[in-house]
């Protein structure tokens, strides 16, 4: 998209990045929160001297895993798409005329 001289609107622009801080604010605040939870809930084990029955880096091997979750990729251009404005303007159009001349013929 080198090429293209993107025209944006000002409002809608600080909006979307208005938005996207909220977000990042929000992921955040529950993500501190999570981690002071695990270091609460281990805490006892560590001081017990029972860290080993701590389970280590489980939600890390999710993430990092070689399974693909779905089907076969497609690629995005191959996909299939929707018709266009005007397809869907003339299948309505045409509609239109077959129901205004059913109605002239009763």
């Amino acid at each position: 998209f080198e090429d293209i001289d993107w025209q944006v609107d000002q409002i809608s622009y600080r909006h979307v990045i208005s938005h996207f801080q909220q977000l990042w604010t929000k992921h955040m605040i529950q993500t501190t929160m999570v981690r002071r939870m695990l270091d609460s809930l281990q805490l006892p084990l560590m001081l017990s001297g029972e860290s080993e029955s701590i389970p280590q880096d489980q939600g890390r091997s999710l993430v990092q895993s070689d399974h693909k979750l779905g089907g076969a990729y497609k690629p995005i251009l191959s996909r299939p798409t929707s018709d266009t404005f005007e397809e869907r303007y003339e299948h309505h159009k045409a509609k239109k005329r077959k129901i205004d001349s059913d109605e002239d013929i009763k």
